[in-house]
């Protein structure tokens, strides 16, 4: 995810923390719940020089995934995710990549303060760290590079936590992550890293079932706010979107297929069958010069302001809806591969872009929507420069996401 995108996801997070009322807080039981959690942060590094001439970054972004079970108040285990990667130097220049995911089980004892409101915690465990060479840079043109391999990782750390509602909680995580004898081999030369690291994490954690007593309809969301994380693909509609410009799915597209799409917003349901919703979103297609192959990555950040137009049924547990709204697209030439150097690619722009698409929800509590939404995004006439040629490009493209909506306030009464 890009930066600019994870600064905006916290300050969401954030506002959700401050804004949310503590009355709707019941106390921690003894039963069993299951959540999942999602956490954006930092990775600070303790080793960036690893011999031999190669270096690593001190800091990058990243993020994380759990899915566990608190078995009682104080004793709860989940499976941890986390993703991050650094730039390679090697004799002082950039020659790549070096993407680093870690799945490690881990058990989490709780301590919880406050009637359950405030839970400080700690948490460990061993698991598996993998690590992968990619996206080679200018500098590594011409070099024999080869890193891909997955070694035991271990991590432990503390956390506090505080519920924003009976099943929703906010906090913050500090890890220690060991992630060691990982080997790289550069024209010819193998050596290990030692990627020893510290994460730092702003955390979301949703429980199920939820335990409070649900007032009649329940369900509905009228007069109340929400914030939505969503993750899923978007598949560029036309192969040539310019001049001689093909659009290939980026290195990293699901299934090599379709581009990774983060996407975030808040809203609020004003009405029975309507509400409005800011929404930001990214993906990075790749741009390919025929029998050249691909020459650079072209990422599309937007931000729309949507109307939506919805039809509760069922008590307001299922929701199908339409959106549709106009805001503005920034695209950007990044990642440039060997052949965009020598072409001379180049280019950024802001211009008009415009969404329609459709969706449902599902309550599955009394403030949390699971849901999967289609629509499409109209882009174009996007600026790019290749060898002194100036041209526009469109990106129009089909947008394909699953994703969770949290509400916060009390519905209006119907």
């Amino acid at each position: 995810m890009h930066p600019r995108l994870r600064l905006l996801v916290g300050l969401l997070l954030a506002a959700a923390a401050a804004l949310a009322p503590a009355a709707c807080i019941a106390a921690d039981g003894d039963e069993l719940r299951f959540g999942g959690g999602l956490g954006l942060g930092a990775t600070f590094r303790l080793h960036t020089d690893q011999g031999r001439g190669l270096e690593i970054d001190r800091y990058s972004q990243n993020y994380s995934l759990s899915l566990g079970v608190d078995i009682n108040r104080f004793v709860g285990v989940e499976l941890m995710t986390s993703q991050s990667q650094t730039d390679l130097e090697w004799g002082g220049r950039k020659i790549g990549e070096y993407g680093m995911f870690t799945l490690i089980p881990q058990v989490r004892l709780s301590s919880p303060l406050l009637d359950g409101r405030l839970t400080p915690y700690l948490v460990g465990g061993v698991g598996l760290g993998h690590n992968e060479f990619g996206d080679r840079k200018r500098g590594g043109i011409g070099l024999s590079i080869q890193g891909n391999d997955t070694r035991v990782a271990g991590a432990v750390g503390v956390g506090l936590e505080y519920r924003l509602a009976d099943n929703i909680g906010g906090g913050g995580e500090l890890r220690y992550l060991a992630s060691r004898g990982h080997e790289i081999e550069i024209e010819g030369t193998r050596q290990t890293l030692n990627l020893d690291a510290l994460l730092v994490q702003a955390r979301l954690r949703l429980l199920f079932p939820e335990r409070e007593t649900r007032p009649e309809a329940a369900y509905y969301t009228d007069g109340r706010w929400y914030i939505g994380l969503r993750y899923g693909g978007a598949l560029t509609t036309r192969d040539r979107v310019g001049d001689g410009i093909e659009a290939q799915p980026g290195l990293d597209a699901i299934g090599g297929e379709v581009d990774q799409l983060f996407a975030f917003g808040a809203g609020w349901d004003f009405a029975p069958h309507f509400g409005v919703e800011l929404s930001f979103g990214g993906y990075s297609p790749s741009l390919a010069e025929p029998g050249i192959g691909r020459v650079a990555e072209y990422a599309m950040y937007y931000v729309i302001p949507q109307l939506r137009a919805r039809f509760p049924v069922l008590g307001g547990r299922v929701v199908p809806y339409l959106l549709a709204g106009v805001g503005v697209g920034y695209v950007e030439v990044k990642d440039r591969k060997p052949p965009a150097h020598a072409l001379g690619v180049r280019g950024d722009s802001v211009a008009i872009v415009g969404a329609v698409g459709g969706g449902l929800d599902y309550m599955v509590a009394s403030n949390v929507a699971l849901g999967l939404e289609l629509g499409y995004l109209i882009s174009r006439g996007n600026a790019l420069n290749i060898g002194g040629h100036s041209q526009t490009v469109d990106l129009d493209a089909l947008l394909m996401t699953g994703g969770v909506r949290i509400f916060f306030g009390t519905p209006t009464p119907r």
